[in-house]
């Protein structure tokens, strides 16, 4: 599994070889990469979601219950503030410990190419793991 660590803003993804302990973040961690390269033909980037699982994983975040058809009273504005909390928490989850959140940038078939030819011409061998997931 990779794995990114950052430090003082700078990221930096390593390869783990083993597997996550949990057997449930296996299974969230799985059907992710399944819907990905299901829906890759649409929606080409991860949206952050194999970055980002491993981080909310446990933290027992509850989803925003929204029910628009039985608000009463002041209910917008709980409403409204409750929808705020729960986006707070979820930030904060996936904060990075250097105050910085960590994003997949959307473009690697754009930068994937440049990396390569770089690495080539400077005779810089890709680990088997770098080209298992090159090719995923």
């Amino acid at each position: 599994m990779w794995k990114l660590a950052c430090e003082k803003g700078r990221q930096v993804w390593s390869y783990d070889k083993g597997t996550p302990a949990d057997d449930d973040l296996r299974r969230e961690l799985a059907l992710a990469r399944s819907e990905w390269e299901t829906g890759s033909r649409v929606t080409k980037h991860s949206s952050d979601v194999l970055l980002r699982l491993p981080k909310i994983h446990g933290k027992n975040l509850e989803k925003a219950k929204s029910n628009p058809g039985r608000l009463s009273g002041d209910g917008l504005a709980s409403e409204s503030l409750s929808c705020a909390r729960h986006g707070i928490n979820y930030y904060q989850h996936i904060q990075e410990d250097d105050g910085h959140w960590a994003g997949d940038y959307g473009g690697p078939m754009f930068l994937m190419p440049g990396l390569i030819i770089s690495c080539y011409i400077s005779n810089t061998p890709f680990a088997e793991e770098e080209k298992q997931e090159m090719m995923r």
